[in-house]
């Protein structure tokens, strides 16, 4: 049989347990952590790179069965492709960044 001080010495315990767990994991509207939220954006920002030169690169391949200049355009669209999926990270980081700008500001008291 479990006493009754031994009983409040384990929910305690609980207690102290599942507020270390929840320290420092800041949440957001969606129920994500900072953690994962980061980890969705970096999966982004990778596929947005990769993407761009695959299809640069596909498009390329295409272009050169269709006229006959095998490396050429497959190089250009490749270089093309690269450069576009960089562009599109560039503008996610800037669109995530002026966020955090925008919802900092509001968080910013004015006594």
């Amino acid at each position: 049989m479990v006493d009754n001080d031994t009983a409040s010495k384990l929910k305690d315990i609980e207690a102290r347990l599942h507020a270390a767990n929840n320290d420092g994991k800041r949440k957001y509207g969606n129920g994500k952590t900072a953690a994962a939220s980061g980890v969705n954006f970096g999966f982004r920002l990778v596929t947005e790179l990769v993407g761009g030169v695959v299809i640069g690169g596909g498009l390329g391949c295409f272009f050169d069965s269709i006229f006959s200049t095998d490396p050429i355009l497959f190089v250009i669209f490749l270089l093309f492709g690269g450069a576009a999926g960089v562009l599109n990270s560039y503008r996610m980081v800037k669109k995530r960044e002026e966020k955090k700008l925008s919802q900092g500001q509001q968080n910013v008291r004015t006594d």
